[in-house]
């Protein structure tokens, strides 16, 4: 094993010089708090089964109406029923 004079470390067990090598790099990096976010990107607690249950029936009603199977007149009330509720 080398050993190092110019610096602080001397010679010794491994486990020593690691330990004086892992204490040296653990005061010279700097560490940052990092909040971790309950919730990810797109989930809120508001949101529930029942939103996405109405999301997906407003969703329905708009691809029938695109596809002219269904009609706007019944899509728009329940686009905004949907968004004043689950938006």
């Amino acid at each position: 094993m080398r050993q190092r004079t110019e610096d602080r470390w001397t010679s010794g067990s491994v486990k020593s010089t690691w330990k004086e090598i892992k204490d040296t790099v653990d005061k010279s990096v700097v560490k940052k708090e990092i909040a971790v976010k309950k919730w990810r990107v797109g989930h809120r607690k508001w949101w529930d089964r029942e939103c996405g249950r109405e999301k997906r029936k407003v969703k329905s009603m708009y691809l029938a109406w695109r596809q002219e199977r269904g009609s706007k007149e019944n899509y728009l009330p329940s686009k905004r029923e949907n968004g004043e509720g689950c938006a």
